[in-house]
C-alpha cells in the first residue's frame, strides 16, 4: 500500500546529513558510484548525482514520490520499505495485486508504453525505468528526473546486488540493502552446493505452443552461470526468446532437470499452458519427466521480474525447494 508523502519527508530529513555526503551510485557496475553535487545550500537538501546505464541524473534530495516502470524495481523498493506511488497496472504479476489495487497508486501505463499524460499531470520526484521500459527514458526525462536501472541478465547476480545498494543509498536504506545482499549471497552458496551433484539442466520457454531453449551466458543463463547446473545442450541462438527446439530435441538432449517458463501465462495472453504444451508421449520418455524433475517455474520471478535482488532471491528459493524435495 502507498504511504503519505510526509513519511518520506521524514526519511529525507533523517538521512540527508548522515548519508548524502558519501553517496556513490552507479547502476552499470558492481560498485555503484555517485556523489552529492557541489555548492548545495547550507541546511538545504543536498542534490544527489546518480550515474546510471543511460547517463547521469541529478535529484534534488531524497525523492519523496517514486514512479517505477518495472516490476523488478518495484519488488526491490518494497523490500527496502520505500513507498512506490506509481506502477504499470496494465499487467500485474502475482504478488503485486494489493499495490496495484490501491487507488492512491498511479497507473503509469504498460511495461513498454508509459501513460505520458497521466505521468505529466502529477509528476513524481523520481521516475525509474529498467528492462522493457528503458527505451522510454528520453521522453520521461522531459517530465521528471529519470534513471535507468536495467540489469544485464547475463550478469544478473552481481548487478542485482549493485542496484540494491544503489537504491539503498538513494533512499537512505543502506542497512536494508546490505541485508538483502547478504541473504542473496547465502542462498546462492547453498544452491550451488546442492546443485553440484544434481545433474545437468535445460531451461526452456513455451509460447504460442512453441518451445525455445536457453543456455549459459544468455537471458536465463543464471541457472548455469550462477546456480551451477551443467548445461544439457549447446544452445547456439539465445536471444530474448531463445533457440527454437522440437520435442525430439528434448528427448535427444535428455536433461536431468527441465526448468520450464510459461511466457503466455507471464504476459497473461491466454495462450496454451506450458503443462499442456509438454504433455505428450515424447516428453514422457525423458528422464526429467520420469524422475519428476520437470519444474514449471514461477513466471513472476523468472520472466516478469527476474532481475534485482528480490527476483533472484525468489528464483533461488524456488530452485532450493525443488532440490531439497528431490534429495529428501
Amino acid at each position: 500500500m502507498s504511504q503519505p508523502r510526509t513519511a518520506l519527508r521524514r526519511i529525507a530529513t533523517a538521512v540527508v546529513p548522515a548519508t548524502l555526503a558519501a553517496l556513490a551510485l552507479s547502476a552499470c557496475s558492481a560498485e555503484p558510484g555517485a556523489s552529492p553535487a557541489p555548492d548545495a545550500a547550507a541546511g538545504a537538501a543536498e542534490q544527489i548525482v546518480v550515474e546510471h546505464r543511460q547517463g547521469t541524473t541529478t535529484l534534488d534530495g531524497v525523492p519523496e514520490t517514486v514512479f517505477a516502470f518495472s516490476w523488478d524495481v518495484v519488488a526491490v523498493l518494497q523490500a527496502l520499505d520505500v513507498p512506490v506511488h506509481g506502477v504499470p497496472k496494465r499487467i500485474v504479476p502475482p504478488g503485486f495485486e494489493d499495490l496495484a489495487a490501491d487507488p492512491a497508486v498511479v497507473d503509469v501505463g504498460t511495461l513498454f508504453e508509459p501513460d505520458f499524460e497521466t505521468i505529466a499531470a502529477d509528476p513524481a520526484d523520481l521516475l525509474i525505468v529498467a528492462q522493457r521500459s528503458a527505451p522510454m527514458l528520453g521522453e520521461l526525462s522531459r517530465i521528471a528526473p529519470t534513471i535507468d536501472l536495467t540489469i544485464d541478465a547475463t550478469d544478473n547476480v552481481t548487478q542485482s546486488k549493485a542496484t540494491a545498494r544503489q537504491l539503498g543509498e538513494i533512499f537512505g536504506r543502506q542497512a536494508e540493502a546490505e541485508a538483502l545482499v547478504a541473504d542473496l549471497a547465502a542462498s546462492l552458496e547453498a544452491v550451488r552446493a546442492a546443485s553440484a551433484d544434481a545433474g545437468d539442466a535445460l531451461v526452456v520457454l513455451t509460447t504460442g505452443g512453441n518451445v525455445t531453449a536457453f543456455g549459459p551466458g544468455g537471458r536465463f543463463g543464471i541457472v548455469h552461470d550462477a546456480l551451477g547446473f551443467a548445461p544439457a545442450a549447446a544452445i547456439t541462438e539465445d536471444g530474448r526468446h531463445g533457440q527454437a527446439i522440437s520435442f525430439e530435441f528434448l528427448l535427444e538432449t535428455d536433461p536431468a532437470w527441465l526448468f520450464v517458463i510459461d511466457r503466455d501465462a507471464a504476459i497473461q495472453s491466454g495462450g496454451e499452458a506450458a503443462r499442456a504444451v509438454l504433455d505428450n508421449e515424447i516428453v514422457r520418455r525423458t528422464q526429467a519427466y520420469q524422475n519428476d524433475r520437470i519444474v514449471f517455474v514461477d513466471t513472476t520471478s523468472w520472466y516478469i521480474a527476474g532481475t534485482g535482488v528480490v527476483g533472484v532471491q525468489n528464483l533461488l528459493d524456488e530452485v532450493a525447494g525443488v532440490l531439497a524435495a528431490d534429495q529428501a
